[in-house]
C-alpha cells in the first residue's frame, strides 16, 4: 500500500503494466494491512517496490 497525497493505493498488474488502484485500508498488524474496499480479491498486486512505481509503468515480473 502506498500513500500519495493522503490517498492509499495499490498497484495492480495488468498486461505487464502497473495500474494504480485506490483502496480503503483497515487494521494494520506489523507488515500486514487490511484492505476494506477497492479490490475484488482476485487481482495480482505489486508487493515489492510499489513506492517507486507510477501509473502505467511497464513491469518485469519475477516470481519468487
Amino acid at each position: 500500500v502506498v500513500d500519495r497525497g493522503g490517498q492509499k493505493f495499490v498497484f495492480n498488474v495488468a498486461a505487464d503494466r502497473a495500474s494504480m488502484v485506490p483502496v480503503v485500508t483497515g487494521a494494520i498488524n506489523g507488515d500486514q494491512i487490511e484492505i476494506i474496499s477497492g479490490l475484488q480479491g482476485n487481482e495480482t498486486i505489486v508487493s515489492s517496490g510499489a513506492d517507486r512505481l507510477e501509473n502505467g509503468d511497464r513491469l518485469n515480473i519475477q516470481v519468487r
